[in-house]
């Protein structure tokens, strides 16, 4: 697991066997939106996420994707093809091994070509809150986390605010 050999990441909290290796941070630090690629033209436009249910789609490995393939998500039977990367699972959809890919956008849209951007359709559909979380056995740990949320707020107080419109200005 990542949490035996990173010290400070930026992660959807979770729970699970490694999840008390971490502290979790309070403040959502960013958000993935969780996306839907399509070629123009070549299949139907997507909405809303139900529109996938059944449908053939490209996924990239080692994501959660916040539980849409799950039991109980929206996308339990949605037979979806899993790559390793980004650059692969672009490279299937634009040669129509699936009509759709699930993707988060931030990284998905580093990988795009400049020249095939215009080819692309997308449609978020969710959008997942990051948090940042330290390795429990990092000296200090919860002294560092707290440094580190604080910085980051007056770093980037606007970011830092859209994500936490609850907590005050700085």
């Amino acid at each position: 697991m990542l949490a035996d050999k990173i010290d400070i990441l930026m992660v959807v909290p979770f729970k699970n066997a490694d999840s008390d290796k971490l502290i979790f941070g309070e403040n959502v630090s960013d958000i993935l939106d969780l996306t839907v690629f399509w070629l123009q033209g070549e299949a139907p436009d997507i909405t809303e996420i139900n529109q996938l249910q059944k449908k053939a789609l490209i996924a990239i490995a080692g994501y959660s994707y916040g539980g849409v393939f799950r039991e109980n998500g929206p996308l339990k039977n949605t037979q979806h093809f899993l790559l390793e990367t980004h650059p692969r699972a672009l490279q299937a959809l634009m040669l129509g091994r699936a009509p759709y890919l699930l993707a988060y956008m931030k990284p998905a849209m580093f990988y795009v070509e400049p020249e095939r951007k215009q080819q692309l359709s997308s449609y978020v559909f969710g959008s997942i809150p990051l948090v940042l979380s330290i390795r429990r056995s990092y000296p200090n740990a919860e002294k560092v986390l707290n440094q580190l949320e604080k910085r980051y707020a007056e770093l980037f107080p606007e970011r830092f605010h859209t994500f936490n419109p609850s907590l005050p200005l700085n």
